[in-house]
């Protein structure tokens, strides 16, 4: 199978649902702005992603947010990693839940690298905090950037925003900060 073309005419779903259903052996070659970025296929088995950044799941959900990159099939190409073990439709909701995640959350916290700050609350009634909420909020000091917390709360950068954004509405936490030098 000999296919190249752009993600904004031929979408990514559609073009791993292709390499299950022809049971194919090679490799779908995306080009990102940060590299290239391939998952691997064993007869229409997705066995192993990789780009610059990442391996596995974590390289494949960033290319659902790509709206366009040219791609490329080589195939024949192989390699001896595996990292992915999941089937392709189930990668494929994964991906497309957590990029719909990162949506809504973006225009609120658009860089990680953003350092919270702790707020005063305008009314002086009880304030109710979630328990999960509690590991991000005792990390908020004015100089810790969102993926510093991440690391020292031993979570998820997604989790973290989240919780920033249910405490910035019970205004426990500002996010206008940029970090301090």
């Amino acid at each position: 199978m000999q296919l190249e073309g752009s993600l904004s005419r031929f979408p990514l779903r559609e073009l791993l649902d292709l390499c299950v259903a022809s049971l194919v052996n090679g490799a779908i070659e995306i080009d990102t702005p940060g590299g290239t970025a391939r998952l691997f296929f064993v007869e229409g088995r997705c066995v192993h992603a990789e780009s610059p950044e990442a391996t596995g799941f974590e390289a494949i959900w960033p290319l659902f947010e790509l709206p366009d990159a040219p791609f490329r099939f080589a195939a024949g190409l192989q390699t001896t990693q595996r990292s992915v073990v999941e089937p392709v439709a189930d990668i494929v909701a994964r991906a497309e839940a957590l990029v719909a995640r990162w949506a809504r959350l973006r225009p609120a916290i658009s860089d990680l690298k953003l350092a919270p700050a702790l707020a005063v609350p305008p009314e002086a009634e009880q304030i109710r905090i979630y328990e999960e909420d509690w590991p991000v909020l005792s990390c908020v000091d004015g100089v810790r950037t969102i993926e510093q917390i991440a690391q020292r709360a031993v979570l998820d950068p997604l989790e973290v925003c989240e919780a920033l954004l249910r405490l910035r509405e019970r205004g426990l936490v500002s996010l206008e900060r940029p970090p301090l030098s």
